[in-house]
């Protein structure tokens, strides 16, 4: 009875219950050796090798092989640790600001054309000292009648024009000259002596300097 149980297994079960019976008396290295020779000898070739775990190899002599659970596993994902959210910097409100208004004057020689008359010149200028009317009657002269050079005479004539007239202009004009940097220049000199005529020419200076004398008009309309 027990032969005829023993022929109903399985041979392949047989095969490996032999083998496990011949395998659990050897240390670890003699078992690899015998399950090469045997790769060797009946030429099994593995297309894929299948990593078992330790749970379900060869027991150790003496021990129990522990049960394989079929339920399958649901794969832990790690998680990623809580981060408590950063603490809400509130930007500030952006405000509605007026613009600025900044008054400016105009560049230096161009606000002379805006004058049709010198007397209308005058009538804006703040010029206290006899320097400053020459200055600003020369500056009007060059850029309104758009003048590459002044004499003396010029000047005076219409500082006389406006009751300002000037005795020692030529003195005066020297003085702008020796400004540093100079507010007037000579062009040239018409003779060779003391008393020749010399021509005058405004620098960049100079209409800077002449048109701060100048009342701006936002000024005028807010009085």
């Amino acid at each position: 009875m027990q032969r005829m149980k023993h022929m109903q297994l399985d041979p392949e079960l047989i095969a490996m219950n032999r083998v496990s019976e011949e395998l659990k008396y050897l240390n670890q290295g003699q078992r690899i050796r015998v399950i090469d020779w045997a790769k060797a000898r009946f030429n099994l070739i593995v297309e894929k090798p299948v990593e078992v775990p330790a749970a379900v190899g060869i027991p150790a002599p003496g021990e129990t092989p522990a049960a394989i659970s079929t339920e399958p596993t649901t794969p832990t994902v790690p998680t990623e640790p809580e981060v408590e959210p950063a603490a809400r910097v509130s930007e500030p409100e952006e405000t509605a600001t007026k613009p600025t208004t900044v008054k400016t004057k105009q560049a230096a020689g161009k606000i002379f054309t805006e004058f049709e008359t010198i007397d209308d010149l005058f009538l804006r200028a703040n010029a206290k000292k006899v320097s400053h009317r020459i200055l600003l009657v020369a500056a009007y002269l060059q850029e309104k009648g758009n003048l590459h050079e002044l004499a003396s005479l010029d000047i005076n004539s219409q500082l006389k024009e406006l009751g300002y007239g000037v005795p020692n202009i030529t003195t005066l004009i020297n003085g702008l000259l020796k400004k540093k940097p100079p507010q007037i220049i000579v062009t040239r000199k018409e003779g060779d002596t003391k008393q020749s005529r010399r021509k005058f020419k405004v620098t960049e200076k100079g209409f800077k300097d002449a048109q701060s004398f100048i009342t701006p008009t936002d000024n005028i309309e807010g009085d």
